[in-house]
Parts: C-alpha cells; structure tokens; sequence
C-alpha cells in the first residue's frame, strides 16, 4: 500500500529507569501490498517481566491477523460482519499465549501476572476498511481526533492473558477480554493514525512545557504525523522522545561567562511511551498536513 507511510519509536519512563526496570512496551508494523498492521502492546508495570508479554502478544496478534486476512477481505467484499473475523484472531492469539504459558510448569495464576499481562493497540489498513482496536487502555489518534479506550478503576485495565485464567480468577467479565473495535472508516478518508502505549496521555498535556534543560517547547501531537523528518529518519521519533524525557545538568554562566551554578532537570515523561504513526501521502509526493520542521 504505497499511499501510506509509517513510523514510530519508544522510550522508557522516568520511573522505571529509576528503579532499573525494562522498557516494557512493544511495538511492530508490517507492510504489504494489500495491508497494513501495526500494534502496540503496553506490559503491565506490576508484572515482573510483562515487557516478555508484550513482545509475545504484537507477534501472535500480527500472525493471527496475516493468517485470517484473506477472510477479513472476504467480508468487508461482501458486506457482512466482521466479528467472526476478530474472533478467529482471538481464539488463535489467546491459543499461542496458553501455549507458551505452559511452557513455564508453575502456578498458572502466578505466570500469567509475573510475564504475561499486556494490554494490545492496533490498526489494519486494508484498501476498502480501515480499523482501530484494542484490549485494554490506551489513546490513539485518527485523522488528528482522538479516540480514548477504556477507563478502569485503579489503573488496572483488562488484559486478555486473565482468559487464560480460571473463571474465579478472572478480574473482569469476559466481554473485556474480547477485541474492541474503536474506529471502522474506508480507507480513502484515512489521512493520519497514531497508536500508542498510555504514555501518549502525559505527552499530549505536556505541549506548552519546555524540553528539559531547553527552551525549546514540546509541542503539540500533530507534530508526530506532520513533521516530515519523522518519516524521512526512522530513529528520529525515538531521538524526539529521548529529548522530552532526558535527565541532566546544565551549567549555568553569568555575563562574564563565569560559572554560577548548575541547573538539574528531569525527564518529563514518567512512563513508557511507545508510538507507531501513518500517514497518507500526496499523490505529488507530499504528505497531508502541514510540515512542522
């Protein structure tokens, strides 16, 4: 699908580089002449190693999706509901986590909350149907709007590995543990989508804050999809968030260019923070939106 362009980065949190703790996002997109798939999976930040559960979930989640494409075109050609569709995904990713997860030979319930909760964001473009979804909490942007998913109590969203779980172990009914089909639009009004890890939420509503040690702002999401260096480098999104969230010392001078002191500043963004962005581009070569070099 080469009218579409994509990219993306990540960055540990404040905190968990604190404390020495693993990036636990994940992230990955796949292009094809017919589609395209990105996800991103946020661990849960109580779980011992959950940054393994994210990286088991984008990939079941991208191979289940590749496997049961060709039926997903057959329904949007014909007109019919796409559920059977996402249920098929399910069963088959929900099918490879119980695999793995048997693997480890313990106490079900403990396996599964030390490595295996994760929430799930994603998109398929396909040359008819665009979807966004999810399983869990999170924030996403389609056609600069953006689209919230879930509010639970406590910061504890659904994770689909609970299904893997007994029934009276399960922390939520089950209809949480299914797919969430966020946003359908045909594909050819799609001009932009950002998908990310919960930590898209601190970036939003720090726009108008300094980049720390800098004068320099922020800025404002749209920056992500409209910034053509975004897509002309691969690492700059990571570079961006790497800056919003550096740690360090600034020496400071007076007039004479005599130190004076030194400033500290911190990172402004507490948790991880993944992100994956596509946009359209213009027939011309230029991409929709207004560049913000």
């Amino acid at each position: 699908m080469k009218e579409f362009e994509i990219t993306g980065g990540t960055i540990t949190g404040r905190l968990h580089k604190k404390i020495g703790k693993n990036n636990q996002d994940a992230s990955l997109f796949q292009v094809e002449s017919d589609c395209i798939i990105g996800l991103v999976s946020d661990g849960c930040g109580s779980g011992k190693f959950s940054e393994f559960g994210s990286q088991l979930l984008v990939q079941l989640t991208r191979d289940a999706i590749h496997r049961y494409l060709p039926f997903l075109k057959c329904v949007i050609r014909n007109g019919l509901c796409e559920n059977g569709f996402w249920n098929l995904v399910r069963t088959r990713v929900r099918g490879g986590m119980f695999q793995v997860a048997e693997r480890f030979r313990g106490d079900m319930k403990k396996i599964i909350s030390d490595y295996f909760l994760a929430t799930i964001v994603g998109f398929i473009v396909t040359p008819k149907k665009t979807f966004v979804f999810s399983i869990g909490d999170g924030e996403a942007y389609l056609n600069e709007h953006l689209i919230k998913f879930g509010s639970f109590a406590n910061n504890a969203p659904p994770y689909l590995a609970y299904s893997l779980l007994k029934k009276e172990d399960q922390p939520f009914d089950k209809r949480h543990l299914h797919f969430s089909i966020d946003q359908e639009m045909a594909t050819v009004d799609v001009k932009n989508i950002l998908i990310a890890s919960d930590g898209l939420g601190d970036l939003r509503r720090l726009a108008e804050k300094k980049l720390p040690g800098k004068e320099e702002k922020v800025g404002p999401i749209n920056q992500w999809w409209a910034n053509d260096k975004f897509f002309e480098n691969s690492d700059l999104i990571r570079r961006r968030l790497f800056l919003i969230n550096n740690d360090g010392m600034k020496i400071e001078r007076d007039g004479k260019n005599i130190t004076t002191g030194l400033e500290r500043f911190v990172g402004l963004l507490p948790d991880d923070t993944t992100m994956l962005v596509l946009r359209r581009r213009n027939r011309g070569g230029e991409t929709d939106g207004s560049s913000n070099k």
